[in-house]
């Protein structure tokens, strides 16, 4: 089954974008907040998928913070994965039941 992350607008459910690397992510989440300013994505979720299952990585202003410290948004460069790891959500079991796909989904 193919890994993969995928963006969704948290707000609303509505899944925004697919990426096949952390990295393609955050490119588009820095574009998006040079082009808006980080409110543009503060409604927003990261999640990872592995083998079918959702990893919540990081949502809403927690994601501003995730974005701000994995890149510099003048730049668009990157810190390295050791420096910031996924952030840890008490409401990630409810956020995983509302966003679980099945296999047949994409």
């Amino acid at each position: 089954m193919d890994d993969f992350l995928e963006l969704v607008d948290w707000s609303t459910g509505n899944v925004i974008a697919e990426f096949d690397s952390e990295e393609q992510a955050l490119a588009d989440l820095v574009a998006e907040a040079r082009d808006y300013g980080f409110d543009g994505i503060e409604s927003y979720a990261l999640l990872r998928y592995q083998d079918g299952h959702p990893t919540l990585i990081a949502m809403e202003d927690d994601l501003v913070t995730y974005v701000r410290r994995r890149s510099d948004a003048r730049t668009g460069s990157f810190a390295s994965s050791s420096e910031a790891a996924p952030m840890a959500f008490d409401s990630m079991a409810s956020a995983s039941a509302r966003h679980r796909r099945s296999p047949g989904d994409r």
